[in-house]
């Protein structure tokens, strides 16, 4: 088992909800609805920035992460590997996460910040900025390659870390690409694929200290405007799961840090667990 904290939490967290996926629904059209809800949508508390300066006029729309649950052969291996994250040591529901941008007019067309495993733009990202890269949500559209899906608010502003504050001449995110020194992310990049692919006796990255890149990133942009979005683990350590367990059994941690627990909403409909093994199936012996 890795080093995680249990939380001391006696009950889960009553505001993270299952939300079921409409039929014929795929993912951008499940995720649009669930923030035009009063609950996801509502603006974060001025109280809540730890600024006392905080305009009438600033931009206080929460930050979301996005998790997903993917059903290819690499999603199936990085939501094994992040078993050892969970009591039950069943997989994890969950295969990648990324940072939701500034909604568009044309919601499929918002960004989502990530650090992919399956790069679509070659590997210039790793060397020009720290692996760190944008795409549109729509690139995660389809629920039959990632049938789990969630969204979780947290209670930062997005614009803490999307735009420079105060006497910063770049924001938060930005600056991340240039930190390379001080959180290699390619290198995490190459121990997660050397594992996906399996090459030579490559063992579980997360035995290594090596966290999920994507996570990773998240972990150090959010950690760096004051939110610990991991806090059972080594922010070095963190993965969709450890997000997964901060949103589901931590708010306590967040309602003693005098911050709203996480929000979120998910639809899981791909298990890898004793359902599973319990389904008939009509195969013979073999």
């Amino acid at each position: 088992m890795l080093n995680a904290m249990a939380s001391t939490a006696e009950s889960q967290n009553p505001d993270l909800i299952s939300s079921t996926r409409n039929r014929e629904e795929e993912n951008v059209e499940w995720l649009e609805r669930q923030l035009q809800t009063s609950e996801m949508k509502r603006d974060v508390a001025a109280e809540s920035t730890g600024d006392a300066q905080v305009s009438k006029t600033a931009d206080l729309t929460p930050t979301y992460v996005v998790l997903f649950g993917g059903s290819d052969r690499a999603a199936f291996r990085l939501r094994l590997a992040q078993a050892h994250l969970r009591d039950d040591l069943w997989p994890s529901h969950w295969s990648h996460v990324v940072l939701l941008g500034s909604q568009q007019d044309d919601f499929s067309k918002t960004d989502v910040y990530e650090i992919s495993l399956q790069m679509r733009q070659g590997f210039e990202a790793s060397i020009d900025l720290n692996g760190l890269q944008s795409n549109a949500i729509s690139r995660y559209n389809r629920a039959q390659a990632y049938p789990n899906i969630c969204v979780l608010r947290l209670e930062v502003p997005a614009a803490a870390w999307l735009q420079p504050r105060g006497q910063q001449v770049v924001s938060v995110l930005d600056m991340f690409k240039r930190q390379r020194a001080v959180l290699d992310a390619p290198e995490l990049v190459l121990g997660w694929l050397a594992f996906l692919w399996g090459v030579g006796r490559t063992p579980n990255p997360l035995f290594e200290g090596r966290g999920v890149p994507s996570a990773v990133m998240i972990d150090a942009v959010l950690s760096a405007v004051g939110f610990d979005i991991s806090p059972s683990i080594d922010s070095r350590l963190s993965s969709p799961e450890s997000f997964w367990q901060a949103a589901k059994w931590w708010h306590d941690f967040y309602e003693g840090n005098q911050a709203d627990p996480i929000i979120g909403r998910y639809y899981i409909h791909n298990r890898i667990d004793q359902s599973l093994l319990r389904r008939p199936t009509n195969r013979g012996p073999e």
